[in-house]
């Protein structure tokens, strides 16, 4: 990108890939008709450390669960965040 926009971008791929790695979730599976709870990463290493993602359905629960026990407190804080923007810009023309 620097050469054709003369925009250098620092992208830390190793942090975005442990950070995805740190996305789990205790899920039921069914191995050999046994029902079971597993904790499951969306992303995982193998031992040559290739990077290996969840099954597309595994990989729905994961995020189902992350979102119905996490989504509220994100809806919280951007509320919160929505709100102090609000009321920084109305003060910043009061003080004006």
């Amino acid at each position: 990108m620097s050469d054709q926009f003369g925009i250098i971008i620092d992208f830390d791929i190793e942090k975005t890939l442990r950070n995805i790695a740190a996305i789990k979730a205790k899920i039921q599976s069914n191995e050999a008709n046994n029902y079971a709870v597993k904790q499951v990463s969306l992303l995982k290493r193998d031992r040559h450390n290739r990077c290996q993602a969840l099954p597309r359905s595994e990989a729905k629960s994961v995020i189902d669960h992350v979102w119905d026990n996490f989504g509220i407190i994100f809806l919280t804080i951007l509320s919160i965040v929505k709100t102090a923007n609000r009321l920084v810009t109305s003060w910043s023309k009061i003080c004006n």
